[in-house]
């Protein structure tokens, strides 16, 4: 748990990284509902493409972001700090640890 809350203190020190992973998702969600009439039309079950679909896409690509830059830029910092070097030596595993720096 402390792995976790440390984690997160660092991802919030990186604005950029902080404003590609929710801000980029989010305001495409906004600009793309507001300037686009064809997303606000209802679609084939009555909800309109903004409220159905465009939220979900949103979330899967904030976790992309997540996934495609921040976890091998922080991997590769902690390569570079001897981290994971470190972690070999604990009773800690690779999987375990992949699973808690996301």
């Amino acid at each position: 748990m402390k792995l976790l809350v440390t984690e997160t203190r660092l991802h919030l020190r990186e604005w950029p990284l902080l404003f590609f992973t929710i801000g980029l998702p989010l305001g495409l969600l906004i600009v793309l509902g507001l300037s686009i009439p064809f997303f606000t039309e209802a679609g084939a079950g009555g909800e309109r493409y903004v409220d159905a679909q465009w939220p979900s896409m949103m979330v899967l690509l904030a976790l992309l972001t997540l996934a495609c830059s921040v976890l091998p830029a922080t991997l590769s910092t902690y390569r570079e700090q001897g981290v994971l070097r470190r972690m070999s030596t604990t009773p800690v595993g690779p999987a375990r640890m992949l699973g808690c720096s996301c």
